[in-house]
């Protein structure tokens, strides 16, 4: 049995190419095949050497779920491993397909393999503000930006959700439960997707005897941070919505959060421009990372506002 690697991307083209290379490398030694199915609002020009390596589709502004389901109905392999854009391959992922391939029940488990930065991005990271709020937060890691404490385990851990930034089904599965919901454009659709697995009595396994590199360099500017968490929120609350699906959407402790909330958002651009301008003079610097944290907690709102 091989693979089939299904990479939905949207205007990056420079973090795509870079993941693209770092996968064709392992084309030497391995039998896959690469699907970029391009959602962005234009066409990319490859490299000639990853032209030849890949097979490339346009499907521009239909949206992630749409992208992701085109990639697997032209998908040749047994198994479809859905990984971000920005996600670069390691040697620890193909070592463990070539053990495990031969123990997966296809049709009852599916694998939601670990992530976190690259070093040389975790470097660049200590001294920028946004790399910074992400480092403190842990959310460089797959292990931290799920919520867990304590050290990494290794191993395989059962879990009621998955990912699908490097995220490893059957074919026959994944067609079988109809896909990602097209409804669904860019947040939300892995709460979807999760919820309808576990429904059909699918194991979900966390796999942290793996480690691949996600890349979210071009993610470290303020505006562009704040826009995507703003975006997500948004696509995910309306999925929620929409669909019926059982997760909750933004609860307010009080009405007196609430009222800060509100005095927030009249306030976002005034402290946004202090955050660009003064971020690195002493008295501000120490508490500008929780700063960003707040203006993190108030795309949510605001988007919870708008999907009401």
């Amino acid at each position: 049995m091989s693979f089939s690697i299904v990479i939905a991307t949207k205007d990056r083209e420079k973090v795509l190419l870079e993941s693209l290379e770092k996968a064709i490398e392992f084309k030497k030694g391995f039998d896959f095949e690469i699907i970029v199915i391009n959602d962005g609002d234009k066409n990319i020009e490859f490299p000639v050497e990853i032209v030849q390596q890949i097979i490339y589709v346009p499907n521009q502004g239909k949206g992630v779920s749409k992208a992701r389901n085109l990639g697997a109905s032209i998908a040749k392999n047994d198994f479809l491993f859905f990984i971000d854009d920005d996600m670069w391959l390691t040697p620890d992922f193909f070592n463990w397909f070539l053990q495990k391939e031969t123990h997966i029940d296809i049709s009852q488990q599916v694998y939601h393999l670990n992530w976190e930065y690259p070093p040389v991005l975790i470097e660049k990271m200590k001294s920028n503000l946004v790399g910074k709020y992400l480092l403190q937060s842990n959310f460089h890691t797959m292990w931290g930006r799920l919520g867990m404490k304590g050290a990494i385990k290794s191993g395989e851990i059962e879990a009621n959700g998955m990912g699908s930034g490097s995220f490893l089904i059957s074919k026959v599965l994944f067609h079988q439960m109809g896909g990602y919901n097209e409804n669904i454009i860019f947040q939300g659709e892995d709460l979807d997707f999760s919820t309808r697995l576990l429904q059909k009595g699918v194991k979900i396994f966390l796999v942290f005897d793996v480690c691949l590199f996600h890349n979210q360099e071009d993610r470290l500017l303020i505006d562009s941070f704040l826009k995507r968490e703003f975006d997500g929120y948004v696509s995910q609350f309306n999925a929620i919505k929409t669909l019926k699906m059982p997760f909750k959407g933004l609860e307010i402790e009080s009405k007196i959060h609430l009222l800060f909330l509100q005095i927030l958002l009249f306030l976002e651009k005034l402290i946004v421009f202090c955050l660009k301008n003064f971020q690195n003079i002493n008295y501000f610097k120490s508490f500008s990372i929780k700063l960003l944290g707040i203006l993190c907690v108030l795309q949510k709102y605001k988007a919870w506002q708008i999907s009401r």
